[in-house]
């Protein structure tokens, strides 16, 4: 049982790659702060059939098509440089010398080195051309849990490990934040009390696939990103339910002593507010949908703090 893969080896480390689908050979790996339950991406090869009749009600043999990459990668959210690689992606904007990210159409890739076993000899797998597709932040529900982020991604291929690689390690040594590191939720110029938040993003993604390739040759944007606000807030007027007639700008912070991150939707369509009684008091639910009012105004705007 020497060769046995425990959970405890198991971890994960990410490099921005500058060329889609190649790992660069210089630079350091970004350790992944991924939550215990978080297991290996999932790799698959399409199987092909073959319907030829054969004698005696024998199946022809299937044969392996093309490969793709995909799963989701979950995490307690927190400032690290592997986050900001993972948000980067998903919204297809890099963070400035100012540290600040804008949602558009400059699609990032990266690899991910799984370490399956330590112990004994090295296995692991390094999955390429990875993309994020979708984005997922949701506050604690109770004031003794961590922030969760899942991302979802694809990739283009996959290259199984047996020597660890040897480039330098940023450790992922930042505090996770909790229930009272997400506040100062603004509508408008409405401060709201809240005690529930969800936000995604994503820009649905498709892999490359031709003819006498193996591996897809690239990722592809499929459809327009989408971007959603969910609240909860307790209500304490009729102010709200006016101020979400027009679109308006939302912001949010997450922030603890190691840094933090400033949410902001420039143009926010609102549902009709709907109220929740709970034990606790009278809540409005309202879920905003980001948009662009012209090709000069970002719909969604990231930055480091």
């Amino acid at each position: 049982m020497a060769n046995t893969i425990n959970n405890s080896e198991m971890r994960f480390d990410l490099i921005l790659e500058t060329a889609e689908g190649e790992t660069p050979a210089t630079g350091n790996r970004l350790d992944l702060p991924c939550t215990t339950d978080q297991g290996p991406l999932n790799y698959t090869r399409a199987r092909v059939t073959d319907d030829t009749r054969r004698a005696n009600r024998e199946t022809a043999a299937p044969t392996d098509g093309a490969s793709a990459v995909d799963g989701s990668i979950s995490a307690n959210m927190r400032p690290c440089d592997a986050l900001d690689v993972l948000i980067q992606s998903a919204i297809s904007g890099k963070f400035d010398g100012s540290g600040k990210a804008t949602a558009g159409e400059n699609d990032l890739s990266f690899s991910m080195f799984t370490t399956l076993r330590t112990n004994g000899s090295y296995l692991g797998y390094l999955d390429k051309g990875l993309q994020v597709s979708k984005m997922t932040i949701t506050n604690a529900a109770t004031s003794d849990d961590s922030v969760k982020v899942s991302f979802d991604v694809m990739g283009l291929k996959r290259q199984e490990l047996t020597t660890a690689n040897t480039l330098p390690v940023t450790a992922a040594t930042e505090k996770a934040f909790n229930y009272i590191d997400i506040g100062n939720l603004k509508i408008g110029d409405e401060a709201m009390e809240f005690t529930d938040l969800s936000f995604e993003t994503g820009t649905p993604r498709g892999a490359r696939k031709v003819f006498g390739k193996k591996d897809a040759v690239g990722m592809a944007a499929t459809a327009n990103r989408e971007t959603t606000l969910t609240v909860k807030a307790f209500r304490q007027d009729f102010n709200i339910n006016a101020l979400v007639l027009n679109p308006v700008p939302v912001v949010f912070y997450m922030v603890n002593d190691d840094g933090g991150y400033r949410v902001t939707l420039n143009h926010a369509k609102a549902t009709v507010p709907t109220d929740e009684l709970n034990d606790t008091g009278l809540l409005v639910n309202i879920q905003f949908t980001a948009h662009a009012p012209d090709n000069n105004t970002p719909a969604l705007v990231i930055e480091k703090l």
